[in-house]
């Protein structure tokens, strides 16, 4: 078992078999994997990992008070052990061990397996009802958030607008290369209630795994570009260009812009970060922001 395989069950599955954990809690407990360079260590058992609050709340764009409470969400959900040595540190002899999580492993494994058949039949009978169905094009139907109905209206009108919207200006988002690109996805879905009100359940699962993204990105960008045209009223053609030059991270432009409060003109505010360098950095500490706000605010 590799640390990359680890860290990907743990995304795609973590609140699959825990649904009261937070998405927050879940990208931590897949940072903390991270820190198992030594694959061998999973067979071994050797799995207590040192990196301090600070640390990871650098990596992850929140304060360390956050991590401290994720940190305890996941000691309570089972996942992670804290351990302290007589200095009441978490270093040398002591640190977080993740030997529950080798415990698990299987049963993530299962369960994600389960969510992608769900997935795939569900997307598939979508994609062939939407071929016979008219969409409301007047306004964007609500999922029934209990999780009852999360793949029927909303995902049939979804897949209807792929087809009439520019699909050019989508292929830019299609994949998800890499674990940067996916912590960035979830990091939108954490940080933003809007998109919460949104997605189905299904696809916010999806969404947090580099696994199964790639069949619920889709939906996200379809989500967004739908926002960014009734909540911003952005230009159809700057819109389209900002997503084949920027790919994901105009996505999250997109959500900072619309989640962010004080912003007035958010049209112009959404236009001014697509101009700036180094734009992924600054929509990932927006982000994080965010959805450090989002999380006091639950607490």
């Amino acid at each position: 078992m590799t640390t990359a395989r680890v860290v990907s069950l743990v995304l795609s599955g973590v609140r699959i078999v825990t649904p009261d954990l937070s998405l927050g809690a879940g990208f931590l407990l897949a940072r903390l994997c991270e820190y198992v360079f030594d694959a061998a260590r999973w067979a071994s058992g050797d799995l207590i990992v040192t990196p301090g609050n600070a640390t990871l709340a650098a990596s992850l764009g929140v304060a360390p008070r956050h991590v401290s409470r994720l940190l305890g969400e996941l000691e309570a959900a089972g996942w992670i052990i804290r351990r302290y040595n007589r200095a009441n540190r978490r270093c040398l002899s002591a640190g977080l061990d993740l030997r529950p999580v080798a415990a698990r492993v299987e049963h993530l494994r299962q369960a994600v397996a389960a969510v992608k058949a769900e997935l795939a039949s569900r997307y598939a009978e979508a994609e062939d009802s939407a071929e016979s169905e008219e969409a409301d094009a007047a306004g964007y139907p609500q999922t029934d958030l209990s999780g009852r109905d999360d793949g029927s209206v909303t995902l049939k009108y979804l897949t209807k607008k792929s087809k009439q919207d520019s699909v050019q200006a989508f292929r830019g988002v299609q994949t998800l290369p890499g674990a940067d690109d996916s912590q960035l996805v979830g990091l939108m879905v954490l940080a933003s209630p809007t998109l919460q009100r949104v997605l189905s359940p299904t696809d916010q699962i999806a969404l947090s795994s580099p696994d199964t993204a790639s069949v619920a990105l889709g939906a996200l960008t379809r989500a967004v570009s739908w926002l960014v045209r009734q909540e911003l009223a952005l230009q159809g053609s700057v819109w389209a260009s900002a997503l084949r030059k920027h790919g994901i991270t105009a996505l999250a432009a997109a959500v900072v812009a619309i989640e962010r409060h004080g912003v007035r003109n958010r049209a112009a505010y959404l236009r001014g970060m697509l101009g700036r360098e180094g734009l992924r950095l600054t929509v990932r500490h927006s982000l994080g922001a965010l959805s450090l706000s989002a999380g006091e605010r639950a607490q």
